[in-house]
């Protein structure tokens, strides 16, 4: 009895342990079944079953996708193709998903992919017409299906229910190559990003992106905010822009360095965005532009824009500032620096009616210097603002100055219309011009643009000679790197002073001297290639001098000058120079003349010169003059005498009131210099021999008051004196000397008196004596009459040429040579 149950006990644990075993082993079987089905099987259930709804739901009918591997915690594609209407494809190498499964009865979370990584695929994608285009990616087609897909489902009374099945926790892209063709330029830009949501809901989406296009870095974090429909973008940059001038089109070079935020929200269909941006910029001389950039610029850019989606209707507000800066251009020719913060403000509006306009525009500049070719422009500010329905760059209060040429213009406004035409110029005003601290006049213009260049015109105020005015015009063309070609001309419309102009005004050393007539002045200036040329013509007309002071008087003075070369003082032969009538005390001339040029300025020649005097004429012949050394000039030449009348040459030299009908010929040696002034070597003029001419003095006693030593017997004296009351001469002959500050005269006359002299015999001293009863008769004596005259006016001018002489602008010493160093002794 108690083997049985025993033996049951055995054959029940056998049993039970054939039972173990072949549930291990169907385990095991269906393990190993289901591994095999979930490597083998699945992955052509998923292609075959599974994806062909969810590609026509999502309109991705040409999608090819093929599962490598899947495992209990990852799945990996070997291929994800999509290929457009246009044949065009969509490629990426790998995918992998990182996951970890959950058992149902533990959530209703199936399945929580922690990492989805895209690696190794190159998209094509275009701009075009302002459209963007994805090669085997139809974008309005998916979303239209993603939209259907999306609209509002019933909400589930289960709380668990309405928890996602599967979770996506992370993105990540990583090696994506974006083929960007922007208007047919092509670049490829690799990009890296990973993208994540707040509590994995992906509502609030945030992407860490990382683009480097031609090796040049872009960072941006993006925030999306599904909910309120808010996106915020924040990033830097740093550039080589020679690596992107293709794609700007501009030949551009430098570096940048660049920082932005930006948030937008998008609310009843219209978009709302604000932001800042700033900016870095090291160009110097690789910016593309003619502009050498000689400091960083520092850019700060405020953004505020609203589109109404609805009304199609763009409103913009652009502000910002730029900081002091630096630039050269025309190969450093021309500099400009600002002292002060550039700012800027652009309010910009679009409706389908009026299309974009600015509403709102202005700049202004702070304080802004501009030196170019030896000019220096000072402007407390310039601003751009809009004016009467037109843009203009307007400027005040603004100085140029040049030291070189001792120029000074100061109460300079500005005014450009952009871009300013012939029926809208700009203007430029100057209220006063110095040259040399003296104040010149002042000056008013306009200008335009004409084609490639810029034509002006405008009148000149001269306040030196107060009414005259000097009308102007000209040309600019701009030559690249170079001094523009420049064209200028000017006209002075015939002229006269209300009133006498008072010389001393221009140079104290005229004292009291005033002048008159009227004067009409032409000019132009033409610079091309580099060179310059110049020619002006002066007239003068009904010209008046007068010079109390040293008594001279100038009557219809006539001046015709015209310059070849005004900068290098070159004028063509034959100018002229003529006077109506001179007076210098008692001296009376007559239509002088002179024919003269000017070489250089170191040099001027007097081709001839000749003035009417005494019923005759006085010429000079050939001059060379150096004006520009006064401290050295000097003069020697010749007074030609042609048909002097003896007896006016008598009475202008204030020796007495004489008549007769004889003239005088000769030529009178004349040197003047700066050390020694005015000098008349021993000359004479004489009469020409084999006639008969007669002189008569009124008031001969007026020869001995005259004389400085008296004569020597004064019997003598007195009887040539008595003689010349009516002489008839058959050869004269006047003698010129200088001794210190007197002229020495020395009449000599061969002839007989007219009529008997009252002077008889006196037997004891054997000499003619004054006799009232003496009725002596001679048919042929000689007279040698010696006198003096003093040289006041002669000494009246040299004294005012040393005080012009004195006036000259003085030269700054040269600085003395540094000594050379003594030698150290051995």
């Amino acid at each position: 009895m108690e083997k049985k149950p025993r033996n049951l006990r055995k054959i029940i644990l056998k049993s039970l342990l054939w039972a173990v075993c072949g549930l291990a082993l169907l385990l095991i079987a269906a393990t190993a079944g289901g591994i095999i089905y979930w490597n083998w099987y699945l992955p052509d259930y998923i292609n075959d079953r599974l994806l062909p709804p969810v590609r026509e739901q999502l309109g991705l009918d040409e999608m090819e996708l093929r599962i490598r591997r899947i495992g209990l915690s990852g799945l990996d594609l070997e291929t994800f193709t999509l290929t457009g209407a246009d044949g065009r494809t969509l490629a990426i190498d790998s995918i992998r998903a990182d996951y970890t499964p959950h058992l149902p009865f533990r959530t209703p979370r199936a399945l929580d992919i922690t990492n989805l990584t895209l690696a190794g695929g190159d998209i094509r994608a275009s701009v075009k017409d302002g459209r963007l285009a994805i090669s085997g990616f139809e974008l309005d087609r998916v979303l239209e299906r993603v939209a259907a897909l999306s609209a509002p489902a019933p909400a589930p009374d289960d709380e668990a229910a309405r928890e996602a099945a599967v979770v996506l926790e992370k993105i990540t892209l990583r090696d994506i190559r974006l083929h960007l063709d922007l208007e047919g330029r092509l670049i490829v830009i690799p990009v890296k990003a990973v993208v994540t949501s707040e509590n994995n809901e992906w509502k609030n989406i945030r992407a860490d992106l990382t683009l480097t296009p031609r090796g040049q870095r872009i960072g941006a974090l993006v925030e999306y905010d599904s909910v309120a429909s808010t996106v915020k973008l924040t990033g830097d940059a740093k550039l080589q822009l020679e690596a992107l001038s293709d794609l700007t089109g501009v030949k551009a070079g430098g570096s940048a360095a660049l920082r932005y935020d930006l948030s937008a929200g998008f609310a009843g269909g219209d978009l709302n965005a604000v932001g800042t941006f700033d900016a870095t910029l090291e160009l110097g001389d690789r910016s593309g532009l003619p502009v050498v950039f000689r400091c960083p610029v520092e850019l700060h850019q405020n953004l505020n824009l609203r589109y109404r989606t609805a009304a199609r209707e763009l409103h913009a507000i652009l502000d910002g500032e730029m900081a002091p800066t630096a630039i050269a251009f025309d190969q450093e020719a021309i500099r400009a620096e600002t002292g002060e913060k550039v700012r800027w403000k652009f309010v910009l509006s679009s409706t389908p009616a009026d299309g974009l306009r600015f509403a709102e525009a202005g700049l202004s500049t702070g304080r802004v210097r501009f030196d170019a070719h030896g000019f220096t422009l000072n402007a407390p500010q310039l601003r751009f603002e809009r004016l009467n329905d037109h843009y203009t760059i307007t400027g005040s209060g603004m100085t140029v100055s040049n030291p070189e040429l001792k120029l000074e213009a100061a109460g300079i406004n500005l005014l450009i219309p952009l871009l300013p035409t012939e029926q809208l110029p700009a203007t430029l005003n100057a209220g006063s011009i110095r040259m040399d601290k003296r104040e010149l006049g002042a000056l008013r213009s306009s200008f335009h643009i004409k084609g490639s260049g810029m034509r002006m015109k405008g009148d000149f105020e001269n306040k030196l000679i107060p009414g005259a005015r000097i009308d102007f015009r000209g040309e600019v063309m701009p030559r690249p790197g170079q001094m523009p070609d420049m064209l200028f001309e000017m006209n002075v419309p015939p002229w006269s002073p209300k009133s006498p102009v008072k010389l001393a005004e221009i140079n104290p050393a005229f004292g009291d001297a005033t002048a008159n007539g009227i004067v009409s002045l032409g000019g132009a200036a033409r610079l091309e290639a580099g060179k310059l040329t110049t020619g002006v013509q002066l007239l003068l007309e009904n010209g008046s001098f007068q010079w109390p002071e040293l008594k001279l008087d100038a009557e219809n003075i006539r001046l015709d000058l015209r310059f070849n070369d005004l900068l290098g003082m070159n004028t063509p032969g034959g100018q002229s120079f003529r006077i109506g009538r001179l007076r210098c005390g008692d001296l009376d001339f007559g239509n002088a003349t002179i024919l003269f040029d000017i070489a250089s300025k170191e040099q001027a020649n007097i081709e001839r010169a000749s003035v009417e005097w005494c019923g005759g004429t006085v010429m000079v012949h050939s001059i060379r003059l150096n004006p520009s050394n006064l401290d050295r000039f000097a003069v020697n030449t010749e007074l030609y005498c042609e048909n002097l009348s003896l007896a006016e040459l008598v009475s202008q030299l204030g020796l007495s009131n004489a008549s007769g009908d004889g003239a005088l010929f000769g030529k009178i040696p004349v040197r003047f210099s700066s050390q020694r002034g005015i000098l008349i070597e021993s000359s004479y003029l004489y009469s020409r021999p084999g006639g008969s001419n007669t002189i008569k003095l009124a008031d001969p006693e007026k020869i001995a008051g005259g004389m400085a030593d008296a004569a020597l017997r004064q019997s003598q004296l007195d009887f040539a004196l008595e003689a010349l009351r009516d002489f008839t001469y058959s050869w004269a002959k006047l003698n010129f000397t200088t001794e210190k500050e007197n002229l020495v005269l020395s009449l000599q006359f061969d002839g007989r008196p007219n009529q008997p002299l009252p002077f008889a015999y006196d037997e004891n001293s054997g000499q003619l004596r004054r006799d009232p009863a003496g009725k002596a008769v001679f048919e042929g004596i000689q007279l040698n009459i010696n006198t003096r005259l003093p040289l006041n006016r002669l000494l009246q001018l040299n004294d005012k040429f040393k005080q012009f002489k004195k006036n000259k602008p003085e030269e700054k010493p040269k600085a003395a040579p540094a000594a050379a160093p003594k030698e150290a002794k051995k």
